[in-house]
């Protein structure tokens, strides 16, 4: 995954396949610890955030689904900046 700043409390994250590398600054300990759900069949992900968001860190992971209950392992845990 990629995010990029798009907007003013707007991320876009780009999902490619596993061989794109991340950036894990200092991450959650696993993606148990991520508190939001977004599901898509389509790149890019366009995240949106309140105004009192922005400069807060968001963390992120990914992870390919199957039809049924087939998934893939999860990525490594990315991070950006809320612009």
């Amino acid at each position: 995954m990629r995010v990029v700043m798009s907007l003013v409390r707007q991320l876009m994250v780009h999902v490619t396949d596993s061989a794109t590398p991340g950036v894990l600054p200092s991450p959650p300990a696993n993606e148990k610890e991520l508190t939001r759900f977004e599901s898509t069949t389509r790149s890019p992900v366009v995240l949106n955030f309140r105004e009192e968001d922005r400069g807060k860190t968001v963390y992120i992971a990914g992870r390919w689904k199957g039809r049924g209950q087939t998934a893939g392992p999860w990525s490594g845990i990315i991070s950006a900046i809320i612009p």
